[in-house]
């Protein structure tokens, strides 16, 4: 299902619809096809980036990050690594980056030995979530994974902590959006079922 190809069309000036001449495909994933995790996660990720991009607002790093997770895939790397780093560049192509280092609440650093908590409508975490804000508890582990991931160094294997982050990531960006993305849920339950 997901592919890439040429696309020749004719523009109509007066009209944003243009006429397709022609769809030539140049590259397949067939690992895609194969493996039902793997199809999953490119799921997820194509219609994540289906939703945050708009008709006249082109955004390659998206596109780009698009095409090198499905590469990814489908040679051996990690589905769940590929997804939790689509999930960033997304974010942070559309302008929220999470803040990973200040209380958002207090704005104050976050100290290595506090309990922090996730508010996805403030795109950061914080130690004292006010009570009519959806906060989610947050595990260490879990925001020195997003911090590795924002200096774009290797990430850690273990899938339990990949997936927490991932779910924190997916609640950011359901909060952006204002709805959910279909895909979620049956990539999520495989996530956490393979951890």
């Amino acid at each position: 299902m997901l592919s890439a190809g040429e696309v020749l069309w004719i523009p109509r000036p007066e009209s944003r619809l243009a006429t397709l001449t022609s769809w030539t495909p140049r590259k397949t994933w067939p690992a895609l096809r194969t493996s039902y995790p793997r199809w999953l996660a490119a799921m997820y990720v194509a219609e994540l980036c289906g939703a945050v991009m708009r008709e006249q607002d082109p955004h390659p790093e998206i596109y780009h990050r698009l095409v090198d997770m499905l590469d990814a895939i489908d040679a051996p790397a990690d589905p769940m690594t590929e997804v939790l780093r689509t999930q960033w560049v997304v974010l942070c192509a559309m302008g929220h980056r999470l803040e990973l280092d200040e209380d958002v609440m207090t704005h104050t650093p976050l100290r290595p030995s506090q309990v922090v908590s996730f508010l996805p409508a403030k795109g950061g975490f914080t130690t004292a979530p006010p009570d009519h804000e959806i906060a989610f508890g947050v595990r260490r582990s879990t925001l020195d994974a997003l911090r590795i991931l924002n200096r774009g160094e290797p990430l850690p294997p273990a899938r339990e902590i990949l997936g927490r982050a991932s779910g924190l990531l997916h609640e950011a960006i359901r909060s952006i959006l204002g709805f959910d993305l279909r895909s979620w849920e049956g990539y999520y339950a495989w996530a956490v079922r393979s951890t």
